[in-house]
């Protein structure tokens, strides 16, 4: 599996909006593209055809996408930001996540405790 994740803004120039696109290019060689921004649209492209693309409400887009892959996008980012962290202090890559307060998530370096990244969900907390 191949990730790669590109961040940018549309609709009007006077009132753009964030979006988020997250390419996942899996084993059997189909290409799944998730577009959250001011909507929700997947785009499949299996071997030797054409992209199939799929419009409606975000949480059927949302479900479909983790029905293809097999893993949410959430967790998608989680396992990109771990390939890419490197601890500070000792250089060492291996992490492991921890829990904090309701909400916070931490990647703990396993060679010398040190925290390399963090996440809140205020969802949690709601």
């Amino acid at each position: 599996m191949k990730l790669s994740f590109k961040t940018g803004s549309e609709g009007p120039a006077h009132d753009p909006y964030g979006y988020d696109e997250m390419t996942v290019t899996l084993n059997n060689g189909v290409v799944v593209l998730y577009h959250r921004g001011l909507g929700s649209w997947l785009e499949v492209t299996f071997p030797d055809c054409k992209p199939i693309r799929h419009d409606g409400h975000d949480s059927a887009i949302y479900h479909r996408f983790v029905s293809i892959v097999g893993y949410e996008p959430r967790d998608l980012e989680k396992f990109e930001a771990r390939r890419l962290s490197r601890c500070r202090q000792c250089g060492c890559r291996r992490t492991t996540s921890e829990s904090g307060y309701p909400g916070e998530s931490f990647e703990v370096c396993i060679k010398c405790g040190n925290v390399v990244s963090s996440d809140f969900n205020e969802a949690a907390i709601r």
